[in-house]
């Protein structure tokens, strides 16, 4: 196993920021690995923008690695602390499942999902969520995580000044978000988004080391 996979995707522009590059160098270096990426079901198809990581996840594969494609059933049904600055229609769950099994046909022309030791999988975040209470989740995830770190944010930044209402519960996103690195028992993950904040939880799971690289955003 080698990390030529990691000069391939810098040659062609698909890698802009990194935790750390060096040590996930050194991890490919060790053999294959799991990585994902998360794509919320807020509809019944992905967009342009989710082509980015999704090919991404399929040079992986081509390099002898497993993807895992993360459905964000639990983050889609709170919202998108993004540049939008309309709220979200909160989905129910029939919707949500739908939604899913719609993109679920859509990634598998890209992911290949029966390639033996590197077949692709598709996970939904709200299999290990839901059944977690709402003390629980709070006192376990929340404390990893501050206001100063969340005021940070541009996004929430962005938002203080508005005259629209922003919901209290969309800035629980990166809490939902982050424990999906906690959930995986492989060794290594890559992910698109969020990547301090995933880091931050992570750093908290002593079971695997984990390695955050973010895609370009696609913007025309």
């Amino acid at each position: 196993m080698t990390d030529a996979i990691l000069d391939d995707l810098t040659a062609r522009g698909l890698i802009q920021d990194s935790t750390d590059a060096d040590a996930l160098r050194a991890r490919l270096q060790a053999g294959p690995l799991t990585l994902y990426s998360g794509f919320d079901p807020t509809a019944d198809s992905l967009h342009a923008g989710n082509l980015v990581p999704l090919l991404v996840l399929r040079r992986f594969q081509d390099a002898g690695h497993r993807p895992i494609a993360l459905a964000g059933g639990a983050t889609g049904m709170i919202g998108d602390p993004s540049g939008r600055s309309d709220e979200r229609n909160l989905l129910d769950e029939d919707v949500l499942a739908a939604n899913v099994e719609a993109i679920k046909g859509q990634l598998g022309r890209i992911l290949d999902f029966s390639a033996g030791a590197t077949a692709a999988t598709l996970v939904d975040n709200r299999t290990w969520t839901a059944p977690i209470t709402v003390l629980d989740f709070l006192r376990d995830v929340g404390k990893h995580f501050t206001v100063n770190a969340m005021l940070g944010k541009e996004s929430v930044r962005s938002r203080l000044d508005q005259p629209s209402k922003s919901c209290s519960a969309r800035w629980k996103r990166p809490y939902f978000a982050s424990e999906s690195f906690c959930v995986f028992p492989e060794r290594s993950v890559t992910s698109m988004s969020l990547i301090r904040s995933r880091t931050r939880r992570s750093s908290n799971c002593d079971s695997f080391s984990t390695y955050c690289s973010r895609p370009p955003i696609l913007t025309r």
